[in-house]
Formats: structure tokens, sequence, C-alpha cells
């Protein structure tokens, strides 16, 4: 793992606590090299303002940051492939697309609109990019600049660079770009999908990956605690780099404040690493300090576990922030009551939440709860709930179920179908083929639609969508038949 792997894993989960940046790790690390890249344009900058006395600092500091971008620049490119067993965001993918094209047609466009949504009808192709009425709104207002949507749109077309998904593209109306995409593609990613699983895109990938390492590298751990110790001793180059990943994370968490509407004093682990001093100070004066094994432990009466408010190698711990915190917010801010929040996995034992789960009835009631638009009132129907019919889960259990028996029938399993889509090539030649192919592979594009809005029901209703997609391929395009004499099954093809 590189060092800003190091970093991370040291900002998130040790003793900066800042909050983990909801962006996928490849966004992340392009948001800082833009950030790097910028800063050495800046430092180039003052080379002509005859600025001599600070010069080679300067000097020293842009070449510190182009060896940081080089490295980071290479972490990139090993995330990307550490990623290749991952669905496909196409709706991303397409994004990128038509970003380089628009940002090719009209390079001193600043800002301009992205829109890129599939297509409601199969007549419109796939995918839609409606980018042109917007970019003639800007081109009106900003360069008095009168074009039409449609010349924007035939512009951005003639620019949309070679890719491997996109088979056609044709302009409608006003200037709606209409995408059709590859059968290839499509069907190169269902083969993908059918050898590696269910692989979201990774959101925190990096993060997590560093845990794993963390858990069984012993050497990778004690590089670890040395970064988190360089960290709180507040080394520059580290102080730099956290202060980087935290800009990222602050900004994208405003959004969602934002658009939640709602205002929050920030308070990281950060902010109360001077207290920790102070407190490991006071409790060495009074007495309460022991040490054990090289770390300064704290008993408090009634509990046979210590606090360890400092370890062997100096560095702080959870124990030494809360203990600042409370202190804080008890003497300093006054506070009258503290409630500390917790999630359901620190409240139930395994034993409840995996009775929970296995209740079809409580599954119901929780689906319905999670397909519930929460922007709309709230109405409660147990028959709603258990409904077979409908975006319900029950529906959703029947649809499973047939699916199951389809596999059952046939007699094929999991090893056999990634066998399968290794030798041969996943054919999508019937409309409802198609059409079932394009709906399992928008599962990215959903999940990301969720991390920016914060609506859970688009996942039932993708769900639904889903089951209702495949009963249509299942009544269109038979899959096995069972001869009930000679008790032969067969594949089956029918119009």
């Amino acid at each position: 793992m590189c060092q800003s792997g190091l970093i991370c894993w040291a900002w998130s989960n040790l003793t900066w606590g800042q909050p983990e940046c909801l962006l996928s790790p490849g966004v992340c690390v392009e948001n800082e090299i833009k950030l790097l890249t910028a800063e050495i344009e800046r430092l180039k900058n003052f080379g002509c303002l005859g600025v001599s006395p600070s010069l080679e600092g300067l000097r020293d500091e842009n070449a510190k940051l182009k060896y940081r971008l080089n490295f980071l620049q290479k972490s990139l490119q090993e995330e990307r492939s550490k990623t290749a067993k991952s669905m496909i965001n196409i709706n991303s993918r397409l994004q990128e697309i038509f970003g380089a094209a628009i940002q090719a047609a009209y390079p001193d466009l600043e800002n301009a609109p992205l829109v890129v949504t599939p297509s409601q009808q199969p007549k419109f192709g796939d995918y839609q990019c409606n980018s042109a009425m917007g970019i003639t709104q800007i081109l009106l207002k900003t360069k008095e600049q009168k074009v039409s949507p449609r010349e924007i749109a035939e512009k951005i077309t003639k620019n949309i660079p070679a890719n491997e998904c996109i088979e056609k593209v044709e302009i409608a109306g006003p200037g709606f770009i209409n995408v059709h995409l590859r059968k290839d593609f499509v069907s190169k990613q269902l083969s993908s999908l059918l050898i590696n699983g269910v692989q979201p895109p990774a959101v925190g990938k990096r993060k997590k990956e560093s845990k794993r390492r963390f858990d069984t590298e012993e050497e990778f751990k004690k590089r670890a605690y040395q970064c988190v110790v360089l960290l709180q001793s507040k080394n520059p180059d580290f102080i730099k780099a956290w202060e980087l990943i935290c800009d990222v994370s602050r900004k994208e968490f405003q959004k969602i404040y934002n658009c939640l509407d709602i205002t929050l004093i920030e308070r990281g682990e950060s902010f109360y690493h001077e207290m920790m001093k102070d407190i490991v100070k006071e409790f060495e004066d009074k007495g309460f300090v022991q040490v054990d094994d090289g770390r300064k432990i704290v008993f408090v009466p009634g509990f046979p576990v210590p606090l360890t408010i400092m370890k062997s190698d100096g560095g702080y711990t959870y124990d030494t922030s809360d203990l600042a915190a409370l202190k804080h917010r008890l003497c300093e801010e006054k506070a009258d009551i503290l409630i500390y929040v917790v999630d359901s996995g620190q409240v139930l034992t395994e034993e409840e939440l995996k009775a929970a789960q296995t209740s079809v009835a409580f599954g119901c009631i929780k689906y319905a709860d999670l397909s519930h638009n929460r922007l709309n009132d709230y109405v409660f129907s147990f028959d709603k709930m258990l409904d077979d019919r409908g975006n319900t889960a029950a529906y959703l259990l029947y649809a499973f179920t047939r699916i199951r028996a389809i596999a059952r029938l046939a007699n094929i399993d999991e090893q056999m179908l990634r066998k399968a889509a290794r030798e041969e090539v996943v054919i999508l030649d019937h409309e409802k083929e198609w059409k079932l192919g394009k709906c399992i592979l928008r599962f990215p594009e959903i999940l990301q639609k969720i991390l920016e809005d914060l609506l859970l029901h688009t996942l039932c209703d993708y769900l639904y969508e889903l089951a209702t997609t495949f009963t249509e391929f299942y009544d269109n395009c038979y899959c096995v038949e069972k001869d009930r004499q000679s008790e032969l099954v067969w594949s089956m093809w029918e119009d």
C-alpha cells in the first residue's frame, strides 16, 4: 500500500477523525491531483515575480509537490487496474466521454452542464445527452452568442473521442443526443458479471484495503502507527496531505449539508489534539496514570478494562480524544445533557440481528419503509406491505424464487455459469434480452445516485424494475423446458 494509503488509514481510522470521503477512491485521488497541479502552477508563477529570497524554498516545495503528484498518479493507475473486476458505471463512463467532447468543442466554456440520463423509450436509444440546451443559455448569457441547441449538439458529437461503449449517436428534436450502446460492450460487461459476481464500483475501497492490510500485515500496521505519530506530531508533509484529504471530504459533505439545510459545527478529533496533552498531564498530576508495557493507562472505578490514554509510541487513542471532548463540552461549552448516538451494530447482538433478517414478515415491513419516498407523507398499510403484486418484498421474493427455479430445473450452478461466461459470448439478439442486460448493468448508476441524493427508495424502484424486466424476458424468451414423459430438460427459444 502506498504512503497515501497509510495516511488515509491513519486519518480515518485512528486519531484524527475527519469524515470518510464519500467519493470513490479514484475521484478522491483525481481531485487531489488537480489541487496539486494547481499548486505547482502557482509556484511556477513566483519565478517571474522577482521574489529572490524565497525562490529556492519555492523550488524545493515545487519539487516535493511534483514528486507527490507523480506518486498519486501512479497510485490512481494502480487503483484503476485493481477495480477491473468491478461493474462499470455506464452513466459515469458516458459522462466522461461527453465531458471530453464538450471540453474539446468549447474549451473556453467553464462549468458546462453535463446531463446524461437513461432513455425512457427504446426508440430514443439507450441513453441521452441533454447538455446542448444548457450550453445554449450559457453562451447567450456570458458571451452574448446566440447558437441553436441542435448546432451545439452537432459540434459535441463531432468531438466525441474514440471509446469502447458507443455504437452510434443521433441528434433528435431541438438538440437531444441519443446514444446507442454497442452490444459487444454490454455482452462483455454481463460476462464479467457472471464470472466475478456482483462487484459494485469501489466506494471507499482504498480505506477498506488499508484496513485489511492493517489487520493482517504486521509491517504495514507498524508503518501505519508511525504515520499516526508523525501526523499527531504535526510533521509538515503529513499535515499537508491530511489537509488536502480533509478539504476534499469537507467540500463533498457540505453539498449534503446544504441539501438537508443543516448547519454543523466542525469538531473533528484533530480539534481536541492540544487538549489531549492536557488530559494526560492532568491525570498524571492527580496520580491516576499507571504504566503498562510502555502504555499510559487509567483504571475507571467499577470497570476491569482500563482506558489507554497514550500508546507506547507516544500516540493518542480514541480514549484520549473522547476524554478531551467530554471535558471540553462540560467545562467550556457548559453542556447540560450529552447524547451519544451509536449505530445498530453496537446495539443489537449478532443473534438478534440474524433473527430479524430471517423473518419474512419483518422483511416485508422493512422493504415497505425503504421503498417509501421520504419526501412524501407516510401511510402504514399491512395489506400493501404483504401484497404479492407491485413494488413489494413479497413480489421480489416471488421473482427471485422463479429465477432459482429455472436454475434448479436446468441443473446449472454458479461454477457452470462462470465457465460458460469465460468460453461463450452472451448473445443479446432478442429485444427483451437487450432490455434485461442493460437494466442489470444500471446497478452502479443507482448506487451512485443514492450517494448523491440520499433517496434510498431509488434502490427499491430499481429492484422492482429489474424484477418486472426479468418477467418480460421470461415470458418472451423461454430459458428451459422439461418434457413431462421423458424428464429431459433442454433449452428453448421462442419469440
